[in-house]
């Protein structure tokens, strides 16, 4: 039963759109509201969007770059707070947070099929000089 689950978590690691697509379906299945299916599914592919591209830089350089991810989290956070104060005169913690989720989203899914072609084109290039 613990391969299954590892396997599984694989798939989901080279595959976060999958994850996103299983979630959507049960939240769906479960509480009919496409609404909230949507949003759930895009909260738990950030997580596994994170994961993936964490992954696909330790195939492609062989070193954990884990640290820049987190600083550059960090600092996309301190700007969104920095601009929700300044639009909005206070800071509503809520939707900073959900705001900051749903940011990483966007930015880990460019960085991710940024890396996704960057790196099959470094394995062709690489089976080409190899022959």
């Amino acid at each position: 039963m613990s391969a299954f689950f590892s396997n599984l978590l694989a798939v989901l690691m080279i595959f976060p759109f999958l994850g996103y697509l299983i979630i959507f379906v049960c939240v769906k299945q479960t509480t009919k509201n496409h609404r909230m299916a949507k949003y759930i599914g895009i909260d738990f592919t950030t997580l596994l969007l994170i994961f993936s591209v964490h992954y696909l830089m330790i195939v492609i350089w062989s070193v954990s770059y884990l640290w820049l991810l987190f600083i550059m989290m960090f600092i996309i956070g301190i700007i969104l707070v920095f601009f929700h104060w300044k639009t909005k005169k206070e800071i509503h913690i809520g939707k900073v947070l959900r705001g900051y989720w749903r940011i990483h989203f966007l930015v880990f899914s460019s960085v991710y099929f940024f890396l996704l072609l960057f790196g099959l084109i470094k394995k062709i290039v690489e089976g080409f000089a190899n022959t």
